[in-house]
């Protein structure tokens, strides 16, 4: 991935990035290897994680606009 993409995409990386990290974390329930159900259910998020990954996936062929893209059109128009 080029520096342009990482940078356009960022928030949508971050995005993805956090519910990993909270995966590791073991923040999610996983009956009955855990009881915190602080995330909600493991499967779940990893449903999740797979929606946002092939949603980055497809702006970036489309060249869509990213969030950081809508954020900076929505403050320009104000």
């Amino acid at each position: 991935m080029s520096k342009g993409i990482t940078d356009k995409y960022s928030r949508e990386i971050s995005k993805i990035t956090n519910k990993l990290n909270a995966l590791e974390q073991g923040r999610f329930y996983d009956p009955p290897r855990n009881n915190s159900k602080m995330d909600g259910y493991l499967a779940h998020n990893l449903q999740e994680v797979r929606k946002m990954f092939n949603e980055l996936l497809i702006k970036i062929d489309t060249e869509a606009p990213s969030i950081n893209d809508q954020l900076k059109e929505t403050f320009k128009e104000k």
